[in-house]
């Protein structure tokens, strides 16, 4: 085309206009209208420098193109050619876990993947795996309190570009008849733009193509960001491809979908650059996870039933385990010349009250119920359904059984520290007692509570409760219910620890032997680990309906912290476990040399 410039009257035609309509699409070409004003004759005195100007579409707009019924096969006119396949394939074979891993994976879960060769299942899958979420770096701060926005859109998929039009009545039935094995796990280009804003991020977008493997559930883009903007732009620079950064790295995980039950839909992603650190164009490798807290359309019903019984079923072994390391203690106090009054019975009392809270109130034992809404109370009553109340009745029985073996226990216990016993009454050592170690295991976790507290306060760690006032104006929790529910989430530690006063008791007796069996400590620390692993792993039941964004922040730190605490307890476990055994195995020594002087 020509232009023309002036005014009326004299006019000069002296600018050619040419404007490329692409059709075609890749990680470069983003715009529907490319264009250039120029001088057709650059010696005239109406010459002019050339003029470039583009219409940079999103994949949004391409969607909202493409989706009306009248524009239905209108995406079969673009396609999208993909340029960057060899890097990602490169990328994948550095950053993909181990083989054993990915075995698991695909053994075990089942990720977002298409049916079959056709367009409608290929457009489905492009829905699900554009999403738009708050996420947190994997380690923040309060200076860091403001979420991140993050969107993930996909602008074409294989051979897809954009999206196929509203499915049919029919095309809907086909989809839904297609079985999961049908489900086709080879892997599939990609393409789409990431945009990340707020945090530590100002508006960032990156345009990115890759391969997406369905059968682990994991992308592997590579991203090209637009830096002619930049002050230290240099279109010369070798490593820049008409005036885009295309070192960048980015990998996506998504959740398995037949572990919603137990692991809430989430996305991790990271975004490392290859530039040196020195580069101007170099980005700050970061990972984020997102925790989706609200997703009612796919946590069903079904779905919390099925991790109610879970649990129910899950507490039922660990119950059944209990008993049966309680049993071969009992056992074990058998045997002539055992040392049953060196087992401390603040250990033992921490069992039996272990079992005794849980069988007269409604406190669960080992796992309590994790959720961010009170679902019990609102939608679901388990009451209602006789499998629960069999599986309750059934826990109620191994409580009782579990409270009748540590009865007996402590009972032996009491019984070996009487005066005519005879094994103590002809002992040098005095008959031991446990006022100095509840004394000690008192003051020591006064001091842990306290340290809690202080660490709580000074990170900013909201207990679940006092996030209701987000949600209703009037606060109805009072200073001291936030002391006792404080108290009553330290009281859990008390149980994971319950080595300890066995430990206090064994170096302030000189433990003689070895009064603990090793099934009994050491088949507890793995119920006790077991139970803080399953906490780890799991998600709480998310709410029902969506929170503000402020609430959603203040959950993901709770939760945050909670995992942070579950490896801890667990470690810290694992720790007491080995100092029993050394003492034990240190007083056994000493104890084998006098019995052979005696036998002499």
């Amino acid at each position: 085309m020509v232009g023309c410039l002036g005014p009326p009257g004299a006019l000069s035609c002296n600018s050619r206009i040419t404007l490329y309509l692409p059709l075609t699409f890749n990680i470069k070409i983003r715009s529907n209208v490319l264009g250039i004003i120029s001088s057709i004759d650059n010696g005239s005195e109406s010459s002019h420098a050339p003029l470039i100007f583009q219409r940079l579409k999103t994949p949004k707009e391409f969607m909202h193109k493409h989706r009306g019924q009248c524009c239905r096969y209108s995406n079969w006119t673009n396609s999208y050619a993909y340029s960057k396949i060899t890097q990602a394939k490169e990328f994948r074979m550095r950053s993909e876990p181990t083989s054993f891993v990915t075995h698991l994976r695909k053994s075990f879960f089942r990720y977002p993947a298409y049916k079959g060769d056709n367009i409608a299942s290929l457009s489905s899958l492009a829905d699900v795996l554009s999403v738009e979420l708050s996420a947190v770096p994997h380690s923040f701060t309060d200076n860091q309190a403001s979420m991140t926005r993050v969107e993930i859109e996909i602008l074409s998929i294989g051979y897809l570009f954009a999206r196929h039009g509203p499915l049919s009545y029919e095309e809907k039935l086909e989809l839904d008849k297609t079985s999961i094995s049908s489900s086709t796990n080879e892997e599939i280009e990609i393409s789409g733009q990431l945009s990340i804003s707020g945090g530590q991020f100002n508006n960032m977008s990156v345009f990115y193509e890759g391969l997406y493997h369905p059968a682990v559930g994991q992308m592997y883009l590579i991203g090209c960001r637009d830096v002619q903007e930049f002050q230290d732009f240099n279109n010369e620079d070798r490593n820049l491809e008409g005036g885009l950064d295309c070192l960048i790295e980015i990998k996506v995980d998504y959740s398995p979908e037949n572990a919603v039950w137990l692991l809430n839909p989430k996305v991790k992603f990271s975004l490392n650059s290859k530039r040196s650190k020195k580069d101007p164009f170099h980005l700050h490798p970061v990972k984020f996870s997102s925790f989706l807290t609200s997703c009612p359309q796919r946590f069903n019903e079904v779905m919390l039933l099925t991790r109610k019984g879970f649990e129910d079923g899950l507490r039922i072994l660990l119950l059944a385990a209990a008993i049966l390391c309680i049993r071969g203690q009992v056992r074990y106090t058998k045997n002539q010349g055992h040392p049953t009054a060196y087992i401390s019975l603040i250990t033992l009392a921490l069992h039996v009250l272990g079992f005794t809270i849980p069988l007269i109130t409604s406190h669960q034992v080992f796992l309590k119920w994790k959720e961010f809404s009170e679902y019990k109370n609102n939608m679901y009553d388990f009451r209602m359904h006789e499998v629960f109340q069999a599986l309750d009745c059934c826990i109620k029985i191994l409580l009782l059984f579990g409270f009748l073996e540590a009865k007996e226990l402590l009972q032996r216990v009491l019984k070996s520290r009487k005066p005519e016993n005879y094994h103590l009454k002809n002992s040098k050592h005095r008959i031991p007692s446990d006022k100095l170690v509840f004394l000690n295991s008192f003051l020591v976790h006064i001091i842990g509570f306290s340290i809690f507290h202080a660490l709580r306060k000074a990170y900013g760690i909201p207990l679940l409760f006092e996030l209701e006032k987000y949600k209703s104006a009037s606060i109805r929790n009072g200073r001291g219910e936030k002391w006792w529910i404080e108290l009553e989430n330290y009281a859990g530690l008390v149980q994971d620890f319950f080595l300890f006063p066995q430990i206090i008791g064994n170096a302030l007796w000189g433990v003689q032997g070895k009064p603990l069996r090793k099934l009994y400590y050491i088949g507890f620390t793995i119920i006790r680990v077991v139970s803080q692993a399953y906490d780890y792993v799991r998600d709480p039941v998310p709410f029902y309906r969506p929170p503000s964004g402020e609430v959603q922040f203040l959950y993901l730190k709770v939760e945050s912290y909670c995992k942070l605490g579950n490896v801890i307890i667990s470690a810290i476990a694992v720790a007491l476990v080995v100092t029993v055994y050394i003492q034990q195995k240190n007083g056994y020594s000493k104890l084998m040399p006098r019995k052979e002087a005696k036998g002499a």
